[in-house]
């Protein structure tokens, strides 16, 4: 979302042209997302041309934090199939009001709008394509669909409370305060993130053999 914001306001025409001017060693597909995600680059460049500090652009790396699959996500371990940077969502409200891609977006487990209570959504509704970080607007898909006219589709208060939760926890926000009234308050972004996944797996039938192996190395 960074990357884009910054192609946008320079006027290139892909956010892969700025991956390329900043000498960022990724080639290929999907090149800008593995530009800030899972890749140790060097930024020193990217930072100057953005004119952030190398240490605080390096913070929203999604690098690896430990041994076992947990990655920085804004300075908080979370597993790697936590974050969903590939195939990211958008609220069509938020962009409206703000033009800019929430990271809270990119979480696997974040679904919901807890602003404007509706579902998040990840294709676009003219060519039904996932949408590409490598485009040149923010609020507009490669093909010239203008997603702040995506429909919106309204959800019921309490089908937010997990994503009021998380914005809370990862941003420290007090207003939302024992949205669950139970030990999940307690938590972590990690452990919540594994325990969504228990109790997903548990729900549709699965085996959960691989999933308590995962746990296990917590």
């Amino acid at each position: 979302g960074f990357l884009l914001r910054i192609s946008e306001l320079n006027f290139f025409p892909l956010t892969s042209w700025l991956v390329d001017d900043a000498k960022l060693n990724v080639r290929g597909r999907k090149k800008v997302t593995k530009a800030l995600v899972y890749e140790n680059n060097d930024i020193s460049k990217l930072a100057y041309i953005t004119s952030n500090c190398p240490e605080d652009l390096s913070s929203k790396l999604y690098l690896p934090v430990s041994k076992d699959k947990t990655l920085n996500f804004n300075g908080f371990p979370l597993h790697k199939y936590g974050i969903q940077a590939l195939r990211p969502k958008i609220c069509p409200s938020c962009l409206k009001s703000y033009d800019y891609c929430k990271i809270l977006w990119e979480m696997s487990i974040f679904t919901t709008c807890p602003i404007h209570s509706c579902l998040l959504i990840n294709r676009c509704p003219g060519c039904n394509r996932y949408f590409p970080w490598n485009r040149e607007k923010i609020s507009e898909c490669k093909c010239g669909y203008e997603l702040t006219k995506s429909a919106i589709i309204y959800v019921p208060d309490h089908e937010t409370k997990l994503s009021h939760h998380i914005q809370q926890l990862i941003f420290n926000t007090g207003h939302y305060d024992h949205i669950f009234q139970s030990p999940i308050n307690s938590i972590g972004l990690n452990d919540l993130f594994l325990l969504l996944c228990l109790f997903a797996s548990d729900f549709e039938g699965r085996d959960l053999t691989g999933f308590q192996l995962l746990y296990s190395k917590q």
